[in-house]
């Protein structure tokens, strides 16, 4: 029996368990690229703890103690800083614990190679890591790194420069300036993300914190102290530079607390829009799309239900879509009726049989009853076949050869069952237009959501996982109509009983030509295969020694004419996969403290590093 026809979904594609797979598919396609990203050699930084001492003649020491969690194999690592903000960096030196890494060009084990390129100065460092976490400390000294004003001294420094490109769990930096100031003579900024915090301690001590910082974004420390706690710088500008750092830092200050409004409106928003949604779709879904509930509650329903054709049951099965199934029902149900019949001509090669099916037309029969069936007959026996027969052989080479053709032809004929079905009202068209109404908000919520996460809007994440899913949901909005909700229960039923009829204790009709008629929609419902397998089982040997198979069916014998059924259904489905297959080869303000600016940038040092 072909897979397509004894496979046959029990309802709308997009249905309840649709939207269940898809759902856990998206979860499980996260969990596999987290998986697989884990498998992957990596890295990411722990904590990076920075302490800044001040001198009196305005160097400063820098120490950076930086944890690595490696997830792999590593061998080196790099560290480069801009010398910009100062007159040298000098002093560059790596260490692990105790140990200082001695300087060479070898590349061994805990070695470091310092080269210092026009106004940059880098350094490269020897190790062996594996799935581990190592801490190592870079120190170097900026000189006259602090600039004198008139009014002021400033340090102005870039902590974390722009080109780490790996996120780093946490960033403490603690800023140690000379003995002599008071905690109100001391302002202090931090630039970068807008999540960092700042905080004067004492009149020697500012601390500068960041949570989660992402990669390539640089955080940046600005001080302003009494000149009088560096006595010893050379040169002092008689420029007055508080009044404009003042100004820079409110007007910074200003952008970043629109942004910091922005996220968190963003972010009420990002949750606030699917959910409002999704609970509008809902409520019109229990208005629209909920399937009627009928009177029939039996279990089983021993007779057909309707007697309209297998082609109009597919189209109520499946919510309007119309397959290969329904064409190969419309042709086994018009041989039933007389209109055509199949002969086996089968040929025998090299020993081996070859199923080859000839439809032949019935001359005792001018026109089948309905236009959709009168076409696919005058399609296969008219245009490919003589006009009084055609070969599966012949159908094949005709689609194979004119693919667009014969697609042209399926979809019209396909259509043509679509507006016979639609005089049955069988379906409500309202839940069409939701359905397209609501995916359309579900994919703008998303889009939306795409847009909050590049305003760094963490909310956007679940507007465009609701969103997304909203969409997908779309066509539980399509329903059947009062009746076709009656006779959908009804062929439910039916089918039920032609898969289990033969574990039934009761009797089953007698009539071999009922269970022929029975046949032609078991294709359509998917259980042709059971059907003919319990036939076999549960008819008595007196009546299958006088049944000599479906009139319809020449060369068939008892029983085993059935048989039949899986290899047309099989030619027709396969037919429909290469028809497929040939068409697609051709075509903060006051300096006080408080939360960090996004402004900044032009304090000195920078840089970053990496590892491999």
């Amino acid at each position: 029996m072909n897979e397509s026809m004894v496979s046959k979904k029990n309802n709308n594609f997009f249905g309840f368990k649709t939207l269940i797979f898809l759902t856990v598919f998206i979860v499980f396609l996260f969990l596999f690229l987290v998986a697989a990203k884990a498998e992957a050699k990596d890295y990411h930084f722990n904590l990076v703890e920075i302490d800044v001492c001040i001198d009196d003649d305005g160097s400063f020491d820098f120490v950076e103690k930086r944890t690595f969690d490696f997830d792999g194999d590593f061998s080196w690592a790099t560290f480069e800083v801009f010398i910009e903000g100062a007159d040298d960096i000098t002093n560059l030196t790596i260490q692990e614990g105790d140990k200082v890494f001695n300087e060479s060009a070898t590349g061994a084990n805990g070695t470091v190679q310092t080269v210092k390129t026009g106004r940059v100065v880098s350094a490269k460092w020897f190790f062996n890591a594996s799935n581990e976490r190592r801490t190592f400390t870079i120190k170097y000294r900026a000189k006259n790194g602090v600039k004198v004003y008139s009014d002021i001294a400033e340090f102005y420094w870039k902590l974390i420069g722009e080109g780490w490109d790996k996120r780093t769990e946490k960033v403490v930096a603690y800023i140690y300036l000379p003995n002599g100031a008071k905690k109100n003579e001391i302002r202090a900024w931090g630039h970068g993300p807008l999540n960092g915090s700042v905080d004067i301690i004492s009149g020697e001590l500012i601390k500068f914190e960041v949570d989660n910082l992402r990669p390539n974004i640089f955080v940046e420390g600005r001080v302003v102290f009494p000149k009088s706690l560096v006595p010893n710088v050379l040169f002092i500008s008689d420029s007055e530079r508080l009044p404009i750092i003042l100004e820079e830092e409110k007007e910074w200050a200003r952008e970043a607390n629109q942004k910091r409004t922005f996220q968190r409106f963003g972010n009420a928003f990002g949750l606030a829009l699917p959910l409002i949604t999704i609970f509008a779709a809902f409520v019109l879904w229990l208005n629209f799309g909920k399937e009627y509930r009928v009177d029939f509650k039996g279990e089983y329903y021993r007779d057909l239900p309707q007697d309209y054709p297998p082609a109009i049951t597919a189209y109520l099965w499946d919510f309007g879509s119309v397959d290969m199934d329904a064409l190969t029902a419309t042709l086994m149900d018009v041989a039933r009726k007389g209109y055509i019949r199949f002969s086996d001509s089968s040929k025998t090669i090299s020993g081996k049989g070859r199923n080859n099916y000839t439809i032949e037309r019935n001359e005792a029969f001018e026109k089948a009853p309905e236009s959709f069936e009168s076409s696919l007959i005058d399609f296969f026996i008219g245009d490919i076949g003589d006009g009084d027969r055609v070969t599966m052989d012949e159908i094949k080479k005709f689609a194979k050869k004119k693919p667009t053709t014969f697609k042209h032809f399926l979809n019209k004929w396909k259509k043509a069952v679509k507006r016979e079905a639609k005089t049955y009202a069988l379906l409500e068209t309202t839940g069409n237009r939701l359905m397209y109404f609501n995916m359309s908000i579900g994919v703008a919520v998303a889009i939306i959501g795409g847009f909050l996460i590049s305003q760094n809007i963490v909310a956007g994440i679940v507007s465009i996982f609701l969103g997304v899913l909203q969409a997908i949901a779309s066509p539980l909005y399509r329903r059947r109509s009062r009746e076709g909700a009656l006779h959908y229960a009804q062929w439910k039923a039916f089918r039920r009983y032609l898969k289990h009829f033969s574990n039934i204790n009761e009797a089953i009709p007698n009539s071999m030509e009922i269970w022929e008629h029975y046949l032609v929609y078991a294709v359509t419902l998917g259980v042709a295969k059971e059907v003919i397998r319990q036939l076999k089982i549960v008819v008595p040997d007196t009546e299958q020694g006088l049944y000599a198979g479906p009139v319809w069916i020449h060369s068939s014998h008892g029983l085993g004419g059935f048989d039949s059924l899986s290899e047309v259904s099989g030619s027709f489905s396969s037919l429909s996969k290469s028809v497929s297959t040939a068409m697609s080869s051709s075509s903060s303000g006051s300096g006080f403290g408080g939360g960090f600016s996004g402004g900044g940038g032009g304090g000195g040092g920078g840089g970053g590093g990496g590892a491999g």
